[in-house]
């Protein structure tokens, strides 16, 4: 995982936008999070992945970094 000029650590995935790939991108922040020892926000953050809300039409999966 790359870092950015401040430290930070960061993610980034290229998943195609579709209703399928909603479970491999929440599986994939599941296990970063977890590496990174943020057990506390996983649960919450895991439900964000791919949560169809908004004016968009469908999950936004494209380029997510988690923080």
């Amino acid at each position: 995982m790359s870092r950015t000029p401040d430290d930070l650590r960061t993610v980034c995935w290229d998943l195609p936008n579709t209703q399928a790939m909603v479970g491999k991108a929440r599986r994939l922040v599941a296990d970063v999070l977890a590496k990174w020892g943020l057990d506390a926000v996983l649960d919450d953050v895991v439900l964000v992945v791919g949560d169809p809300t908004g004016p968009r039409k469908g999950p936004s999966l494209r380029s997510w970094q988690p923080f």
